[in-house]
C-alpha cells in the first residue's frame, strides 16, 4: 500500500504543483496590495420596505445610501433605467509575512477599499445580464482609503455610469439573440424578487494579532528547511486579514458583515532525477491566529513534508490507474467539493456549456441510499474545527439557509442565488461572488452524512478483498 500511495502521490505532482503555483501567484498579488490604487502601506416575496440602518457611526455606509438614491432618481430619468442597482465596498487591512530558510523575505501592511456596481437594466423576465451577457451586470474600481462621503460618492457615480454605458447595449444584444436564436428549454427570469433586509453584523472579539511574535515563528519555520538539503525551494506564508463588507441596494437592503481570518501556508519543492518537479504543501486557516496550530504541531508537519519530499524522489512514476480506491481525509473533501458540490449549484442548470449533470435528477437517487447532503452555511463550528464557509448573508443581501440538497441519495434541491432556474423561482441565501465577479450559487459547507458507517481497519480489509477479487497488484 506504501508503494502505491506514493506512485500515486509521484504521479499526481505536477497537478498539485499547478494548484500551488496558483495559490503562491494569490499571496504575490496581496503581498503587492501597495501597488494597487487607492491602496495604503504602513510599516421572492414581496415585504414591507425595511427599517433603515444608522448610519451615524459609518460615513461610508451613509454615502453610499445617499448615492444609490440619488442615482437611482437620476437614471429613472433616462429611456432605458435600471430596475435594480446596488452597491457592495469592501474594506480589507492586510498583513503578510513570507519567510524562508531563516529570514524574512515580505513582511507588509496594507489596506485597500474597493467597491462593486452592480446594475440590471430591461425587466427581472429578460435583463442585460442574460446568458452569456451576465458579466455586463457588474463594474469595479477603487475607492479612497478616507471616510470623506464627498469623494466616495464622486467614485460611486463614476462607477455606476460606466456601468450604465456598458449595460445598455448589452440589453440590446440581449433583445437580439433573443429574437434570432432558438427558444431557450429554461425560460425562467433573469432575477428573482425578494424581501428586502437589513443587517448590521457583529465584530468578533479576537486577540489582536501579535505581529512581531509571528515574524519570530515564521523565521524559525521557514529556518527548519534548511535541515533538508534535497528541498531545493520552501517558504512559510501567513496572511492576516481583517474585512468588512457593506452592501445597500435600491430595493432598500442594506447589509454589514465584519469578518476576520488567518491562514498559513507551507510549502516546500524538489526535483527528482529524471527533472519532475515535486511538491508539498500544507494550508492552515482559523478566525484568529490562536486557531492555528501550535509551533511544535508545525515543525512536525514540515518534518513530514520533507520525508515525504525525499521518498518521492525515489519513487517510480506512477501509471494511469483503474481499480478499487478508498478516499479519506482531503481527498474524499475535495472530491464532493469538485464532483458533486458544484453540480449542485442552480446556475449551472441554465448555463448550456455545463454538463447540467442533475438538472432533470430532481425527485430521482443520485447517490446511495445510506448517503445524504446538505450546504450549511449557518453552522460556524462542527466538531471543534471553525468553518471557514460559514456567513450570515450571502452577497445578494439574501440571509444563509441551510439547504437539504440531497436526503437518503435522492436529490431534493439545488444551491440558489437570485438567478431562477425551473421549479426553482426564488434564492435560498447562496448567491456568492469574488469582488469584481456577478453572485451565482456557490457551496457554504458541504456536509455528507452517512447512514452506514465501519471502522477504518474494516473499510481498508474491504479495499485488500475488492483488490484481490479484481485481480489487481494494489489498490488506492
Amino acid at each position: 500500500m506504501k508503494i502505491s500511495e506514493s506512485s500515486a502521490k509521484r504521479g499526481n505532482a505536477r497537478f498539485r504543483g499547478k494548484k500551488l503555483l496558483r495559490a503562491a501567484a494569490c499571496w504575490m498579488l496581496v503581498a503587492q496590495l501597495v501597488g494597487v490604487p487607492y491602496a495604503r502601506a504602513a510599516g421572492g416575496k414581496s415585504g414591507p420596505t425595511p427599517a433603515p440602518v444608522s448610519t451615524a457611526s459609518d460615513p461610508v455606509l451613509k454615502a453610499m445610501q445617499n448615492e444609490i438614491t440619488r442615482a437611482t432618481a437620476e437614471l429613472g430619468k433616462a429611456e432605458q433605467p435600471p430596475y435594480y442597482l446596488s452597491y457592495t465596498v469592501y474594506d480589507q487591512d492586510f498583513i503578510v509575512l513570507v519567510g524562508a530558510y531563516g529570514s524574512l523575505l515580505t513582511d507588509t501592511i496594507a489596506e485597500r477599499r474597493f467597491a462593486d456596481v452592480t446594475m440590471r437594466v430591461g425587466v427581472p423576465e429578460l435583463d442585460n445580464t442574460h446568458g452569456q451577457s451576465r458579466p455586463s451586470g457588474v463594474n469595479s474600481g477603487s475607492l479612497p482609503l478616507v471616510n470623506d462621503q464627498d469623494a466616495i460618492a464622486r467614485v460611486l457615480w463614476e462607477l455606476t455610469d460606466r456601468e450604465y454605458k456598458r449595460a445598455v447595449p448589452s440589453l440590446l444584444n440581449v433583445r437580439t439573440n433573443a429574437a434570432v436564436r432558438a427558444e431557450e428549454e429554461d425560460k425562467s427570469p433573469d432575477f428573482s424578487k425578494e424581501k428586502p433586509q437589513t443587517h448590521i453584523g457583529e465584530v468578533e472579539a479576537v486577540a489582536p494579532f501579535d505581529r512581531a511574535a509571528w515574524e519570530g515563528e515564521i523565521k524559525r519555520l521557514s529556518g527548519v528547511f534548511r535541515k533538508y538539503p534535497e528541498v531545493y525551494f520552501a517558504t512559510v506564508m501567513m496572511q492576516a486579514q481583517r474585512s468588512n463588507s457593506r452592501m445597500v441596494s435600491s430595493e432598500g437592503s442594506a447589509i454589514v458583515s465584519p469578518s476576520a481570518s488567518i491562514r498559513l501556508i507551507m510549502e516546500a519543492q524538489t526535483r527528482a532525477e529524471d527533472g519532475m518537479d515535486l511538491l508539498r504543501v500544507e494550508t492552515f486557516q482559523a478566525p484568529a491566529a490562536s486557531g492555528l496550530p501550535s509551533e511544535a504541531e508545525l515543525i512536525g508537519k514540515i518534518q513530514k513534508m520533507a520525508a515525504d519530499l525525499s521518498a518521492l524522489r525515489k519513487a517510480p512514476v506512477a501509471e494511469p490507474y483503474d481499480g478499487p480506491a478508498v478516499l479519506s481525509g482531503r481527498a474524499a473533501a475535495v472530491f464532493f467539493h469538485e464532483v458533486l458540490g458544484h453540480r449542485l449549484e442552480g446556475h449551472r442548470q441554465r448555463d448550456e456549456e455545463e454538463g447540467q449533470t442533475f438538472t432533470k435528477k430532481i425527485g430521482q437517487e443520485v447517490l446511495p441510499k445510506f448517503l445524504s447532503v446538505i450546504d450549511d452555511p449557518t453552522t460556524r463550528e462542527m466538531a471543534g474545527v471553525k468553518l471557514a464557509g460559514a456567513y450570515d448573508f450571502d452577497n445578494e443581501g439574501e440571509p444563509s439557509q441551510r439547504v437539504e440538497v440531497i436526503k437518503d441519495g435522492v436529490l431534493k434541491n439545488f444551491l440558489m442565488s437570485r438567478m431562477p432556474i425551473k421549479n426553482f423561482d426564488q434564492s435560498n441565501g447562496h448567491g456568492r461572488n469574488q469582488p469584481g465577479r456577478m453572485p451565482t450559487g456557490r457551496q457554504g459547507n458541504l456536509i455528507v452524512t452517512s447512514a452506514q458507517t465501519v471502522p477504518e481497519a474494516e473499510m481498508r480489509q474491504k479495499l485488500i478483498d475488492e483488490v484481490k477479487k479484481q485481480g489487481k497488484p494494489y489498490g488506492l
